[in-house]
């Protein structure tokens, strides 16, 4: 009962075209804001896949050059190992061998360079069968 139905207004009165026409406006007007929300949270999620992205990449990178860094390593002791085993006698041999078996939760690494070296070496005297069997 505003204005006593309109009676201050020369009884004016909203028509239905009128309200069919705003309320048109106004589902549009909500369409648009919920467009317009999607795209934001699309956008956030691409950011978000880009920092994900981002992140593996440089995790990888890292696992990559912590790994050229132990290859770097692991060939330093390689060579001196291989330096050491050509200028060693028969008994130092065996004592090197008899150390790398008696050494750290390692072993295995260690016993895969010793074949390695032995192969690589053709050495004879070093057994290989030891490898399967590992001193605990």
């Amino acid at each position: 009962m505003v204005n006593s139905h309109g009676e201050a207004f020369r009884n004016a009165r909203i028509r239905v075209e009128y309200l069919d026409a705003r309320l048109s406006e106004l589902k549009l007007a909500v369409a648009v804001t919920e467009l317009k929300e999607e795209e934001r949270e699309e956008q956030r999620r691409i950011q978000q896949e880009m920092r994900e992205e981002e992140r593996v990449r440089r995790e990888c990178e890292k696992a990559i050059n912590d790994a050229q860094k132990e290859e770097r390593l692991l060939e330093k002791l390689m060579a001196e190992a291989r330096a050491k085993l050509q200028v060693a006698n028969e008994g130092e041999k065996a004592g090197y061998e008899a150390n790398l078996w008696g050494q750290s939760p390692q072993w295995h690494i260690f016993s895969s360079s010793l074949s390695f070296l032995s192969n690589f070496l053709s050495l004879s005297t070093m057994p290989t069968c030891r490898l399967n069997n590992p001193v605990a």
